[in-house]
Order: C-alpha cells, then structure tokens, then sequence
C-alpha cells in the first residue's frame, strides 16, 4: 500500500513533496492498524480503499492498472455499507471525475488552509438514492 501512495506522490507534479518514503510508508502502516481498509488485485497489481466509518481517507490504485475497474470495485463493496464522504484535491481532477461518475455530488470546497499539503480541496458525499 505504500508503495503504491509513494509512486502516485513521486509523479503527481502538484502535489507538495512534503514526505519522505519512510513517512509514506508508515502512513500506511497506520491505516491498516486503525481503519477498514479493503484491496482488490489483478495479475498486475493493485488497489486498496481504507475508510473510517463512512469517510473514505484514502483510494489509490496501482499506475500500471489503473483503468481496469479496481477502483470502482473498491467504491461499490464501500456502498454496500451506507453513505460515504471524502476530500480531494481541487488539482486532481480525474479524481474528481471518478467520484462524480461513481455518484458522488460535490458538498464543498475549501482554500486548504486545514489540510497538511495546504492545497484547496473539495468535499464529495455519497449515499443511496431515495
């Protein structure tokens, strides 16, 4: 799972190189120890969504399989379990396009003064239709 965020942060040219590898991969570490978090693989690689309740605090899937689905699986098996919220990036808009087509509507967005990368940031929500 760490090395997976590490490559997304290596090459994401926005994203304020503030974390070591270490750091990364301890972040990881401390998912996996405190929230929920699921993985869905191929042959080639994989993905993994780690949640606290119904907050998504972290999507990432493999650069070399991304495309393939692994993400959409990982948000479905999440909706079984009732509405889910998340932030994102303002900069990262093919999150934002995933989300959107996954369901989620935009509730918010911030000028990221509360985040640690201190970039603006936007607020999705998920839940089942009525």
């Amino acid at each position: 799972m760490g090395a997976i965020m590490a490559d997304w942060l290596a090459v994401t040219p926005w994203i304020p190189k503030l974390h070591t590898t270490e750091a990364v991969m301890q972040f990881s570490r401390d998912l996996v120890a405190a929230q929920t978090v699921r993985m869905a693989e191929v042959a080639e690689g994989v993905g993994f969504l780690a949640r606290d309740g119904s907050e998504v605090n972290a999507l990432f899937v493999a650069q070399v399989v991304r495309g393939r689905g692994l993400g959409r699986a990982l948000i479905e098996e999440a909706k079984a379990v009732g509405p889910l919220a998340l932030w994102t990036f303002q900069a990262n808009l093919a999150a934002q396009r995933f989300y959107l087509r996954a369901g989620f509507r935009e509730v918010g967005r911030t000028d990221g003064a509360a985040n640690f990368e201190k970039l603006p940031d936007v607020r999705m929500e998920w839940a089942h239709e009525r």
